[in-house]
């Protein structure tokens, strides 16, 4: 042969084009199935010609004068020679011997990305399933294998899968990142079945036949409401065990910042211990700051499965997120710029300043110190209201299962045996309830106002309805008489179970209720006694302006300021003890009083000195946040008010909506920035899958808020629209096809989103002056336009006019309109 040429077209599965071999080369390695044509040219003409096959069978060649041809499938490694023989008779000898090497088409590779891991599913009966598959040409099918064992029991049987094809997928990627929303409802699930699953897949191997793959095994199992419970106790308490800690530990770190710091002001110098001292503060510091960190992120978790699990009610649900916060807002900025100032002065060795970072350090520390405390607290009081809700639960769930057995045993769709075993786990689960009813009875012991009375009549009710001679005669009445006294005995079980939860329920309301009244009377007596301190400051603020230097009164006032001073303090203490008790307490207001108590200590100070320019400054100041106090107070007032309405104000939907536009905004705007229409990396591809989750999110959110917005449909308009766009959002995007109507849509959702803001700010303006008609008004004396355009005093006036709403006594109002008008008078003379 004076020349060969090879071409190879690999299996048309594969996508693969065709390519030839250089000139005279015969080697061959391509993929399994690959046809391969052989052309040539010998230097004389042929008679005939042959493939000789080391493995295989060997073929003739087709000759035309001195050109020879031949095609074949490559299906196995083999090797190969080109016998020939010219028209004399003559054949070729040594002819060349070349190889054949087949490449086998590799399995796919297929992995479970999220949850990747055993789980507890929550009682929407949702797997979200995340799964990536790659194959080197291709995946053709993906499917869920999966096996259901009742009470967990036993190993999964290889041969007893069934299987289900993975919805939405689109066949032929070789690399495929897919998500899942596997509803299990069908699976008929009881509590502490098991859901053993993997994902199959496989490749388009049209040679061979399709090989598969599958991925990890993996387990899901549905637990029963009161393992739910138990979890979430746990994580309670732990919670709480660990905040505990934080604040002994914060107590004896205070109390060494105490000692440094006097031992700075003393020294005259820092020598190298007190150094470490100092650095291992700042380092506790830190420390603490990491646990409550860890904490915070453990309560998370815990809510969101209660949340779930609908382990709580809305109420408690929110309690719980609020608290979260303030578990957050414990390490201000404030804390961590102090610690930043003292590592500062520790590398200068600058003693005047470490003494001013300690200082800061020892009130930061104070401060935290308080929040602390008030957060286990707070803690401790939600979780009994959260254990309320758990007991209330747990016995309208064991009356339905009760129902559940008398219908089925007068239907006949269950043996007499299985009614037997679900008549002995109702009783089982009874005990817990006991328990559950018992430990909260003891820790509601621990606090004044609780409704202790109403849990002691649902315990009695529960001890006589499931005493063992009950039990007993259930039993005996379902498994050996007849179905008509089985009845009664279920009859009187299921009334009491009614009767425990129409007690756990009033026992709510009163918690509840009880507590609004204490914190709304809190909150009115901490407001008129500010008001009273705020009336005095001003009486004290008038004589100091006016005092001589060297007055002979200036001891006299001074004294007052300080008398002043001790009261707010006392208020302060008193106000912080009941913020122990409930959120509704705004953590401005202590804020805003803690403020005017400095501004009061530095008049004080200031009188001393007998500069009583700046005094009187100061004690504007004062009155200043004392007022700002009580404007919080009102308003944390009226939230109560609003909230105890038993619907959400227009506030709450402000808030909401104007959170899930800001997670619309984010999402519009990552889903812009990948593109249209173009070929998307698996990194790109991985994003689009994350804002599908996203997406999914707030449209879940959106509906929620629809479904509670019911009743005000002539503010929310139809929010139902607005979740239908955002779910065809979802499935573009999980999808992966962003084409301009889907970019179209999600403005869309944003813009009507927006609008609705708009609409209810306009509304509640709306509602707000269509409230003040038919009132007399205090009126006053236009003057000279004021630098701050008036207002200031506009401010003033409408808080005046708010306070004239609230229902005050006479005498109380008469107060709080010479407390106003003092104020007034005092922004004029500024």
């Amino acid at each position: 042969m004076k020349n060969l040429t090879v071409k190879v077209t690999p299996p048309q599965y594969s996508r693969l084009k065709s390519f030839y071999l250089e000139d005279n080369v015969g080697d061959v390695t391509a993929l399994k199935g690959s046809s391969l044509q052989l052309k040539g040219d010998a230097n004389k003409p042929l008679s005939e010609g042959k493939i000789g096959f080391e493995k295989s069978r060997d073929m003739d060649l087709k000759i035309v004068d001195n050109h020879v041809a031949a095609s074949f499938i490559l299906s196995h490694d083999d090797n190969y020679s080109l016998y020939l023989k010219d028209a004399s008779g003559y054949e070729s000898e040594n002819p060349i011997g070349y190889h054949l090497r087949a490449i086998a088409d590799q399995y796919p590779f297929i992995r479970i990305v999220s949850p990747g891991k055993d789980i507890d599913l929550g009682e929407d009966m949702h797997l979200a399933l995340l799964f990536e598959a790659e194959d080197d040409f291709g995946i053709s099918q993906a499917q869920i294998g999966y096996q259901l064992l009742p009470e967990g029991a036993g190993e999964a049987d290889s041969s007893d899968f069934q299987f289900i094809q993975v919805p939405d997928f689109h066949a032929g990627a070789e690399k495929i990142r897919h998500i899942v929303d596997w509803d299990l409802s069908f699976t008929d699930m009881l509590p502490k079945d098991v859901l053993v699953y993997f994902i199959e897949v496989f490749d388009n191997d049209e040679v061979s036949g399709p090989k598969r793959s599958r991925s990890q095994l993996f387990r899901a199992r549905f637990p029963s409401i009161y393992e739910l419970y138990e979890e979430v106790a746990y994580s309670q308490d732990e919670a709480i065990e660990k905040l505990e800690s934080v604040y002994e530990k914060s107590v004896d770190l205070k109390d060494k910042i105490d000692k440094l710091s006097l031992e700075l002001r003393r020294a005259e110098e820092i020598d190298w211990q007190r150094q470490q001292e100092i650095s291992d503060a700042v380092q506790n510091q830190k420390d603490f700051q990491e646990e409550l960190q860890k904490t915070s992120d453990a309560l998370d978790q815990m809510i969101e499965k209660m949340e779930k699990n609908q382990l709580a009610s809305v109420e408690t649900l929110n309690k719980y997120q609020e608290l979260q916060q303030l578990i957050k807002e414990i390490m201000t900025p404030e804390l961590q710029e102090v610690m930043e100032k003292m590592a500062e002065a520790m590398q200068s060795l600058d003693q005047k300043k470490l003494q001013q970072a300690m200082q800061q350090l020892n009130l930061s520390e104070e401060e935290l110190l308080k929040n602390l405390d008030r957060t286990i607290s707070l803690l401790k009081r939600i979780k009994m209201e959260q254990m309320l809700d758990r007991s209330l639960r747990m016995a309208e769930e064991l009356q339905q299962r009760q129902q559940t057995i008398q219908n089925d045993l007068d239907n006949d769709r269950k043996s007499k045996e299985e009614l037997a075993k679900e008549q002995e786990n109702i009783h089982r689960d009874s005990e817990s309830l006991k328990e559950s009813l018992d430990d909260l009875l003891e820790q509601m012991s621990q606090e004044p106002g609780m409704p202790e009375q109403q849990i002691e009549e649902a315990l009695a009710q529960l001890d006589s309805a499931n005493s063992q001679q009950k039990q007993s005669d259930r039993m005996n009445a379902l498994q050996h008489g007849s179905q008509s006294q089985f009845q009664q005995e279920s009859l009187q079980l299921q009334q009491r179970l009614n009767n425990i939860s129409q007690q756990l329920s009033a026992a709510k309301d009163m918690m509840t209720g009880a507590m609004n009244q204490q914190m709304l009377q809190a909150m009115r007596q901490s407001m008129r006694n500010l008001l009273e301190l705020s009336k005095e400051q001003e009486v004290l603020l008038n004589e100091t302006r006016d005092l001589p230097r060297n007055s002979a009164l200036s001891p006299e006032i001074t004294e007052r300021q300080k008398n002043l001073s001790s009261a707010l303090s006392r208020e302060m203490n008193k106000l912080y003890e009941a913020s122990k008790q409930s959120l509704a307490i705004p953590s401005a207001a202590g804020g805003s009083m803690g403020n005017a108590l400095l501004q009061m200590e530095g008049a004080m100070e200031s009188l001393q000195e007998r500069n009583n320019t700046r005094a009187s400054g100061q004690q504007g100041e004062a009155m200043a946040a004392l007022n700002e106090s009580v404007k919080k107070l009102q308003s944390s007032m009226q939230n109560m008010l609003q909230g105890s309405s038993g619907g959400m104000s227009y506030e709450q939907y402000l808030q909401r909506m104007q959170q899930m536009a800001g997670m619309q905004q984010g999402i519009n705007e990552q889903t812009l920035g990948l593109g249209l229409g173009q070929q998307m990396s698996l990194q790109q591809q991985a994003a689009l899958s994350r804002l599908a989750a996203q997406q999914n999110a707030v449209r879940k959110s959106m509906e929620q808020l629809a479904q509670e917005a019911a009743d005000a449909s002539e503010i929310m308009g139809s929010l139902d629209k607005i979740a239908e766009d955002m779910k065809e959002v979802e499935k573009d995007l999980g999808a992966q096809n962003i084409s301009r109507e889907t970019i179209q849509r999600q403005n869309q959702i944003l813009s009507r989103m927006l609008d609705y803001q708009k609409s209810m700010r306009e509304r509640e303006y709306s509602n707000k002056r269509k409230a003040e008609t038919g009132k007399e008004y205090i009126t006053l004396s236009p003057g000279d336009l004021p630098e701050d355009l008036g207002e200031r005093s506009s401010r003033l006036l409408q808080d005046l006019l708010r306070a004239q709403k609230e229902g005050y006594s006479r005498d109380y109002l008469e107060l709080i309109k010479n407390y106003f008008e003092a104020v007034t008078e005092y922004e004029k003379r500024k």
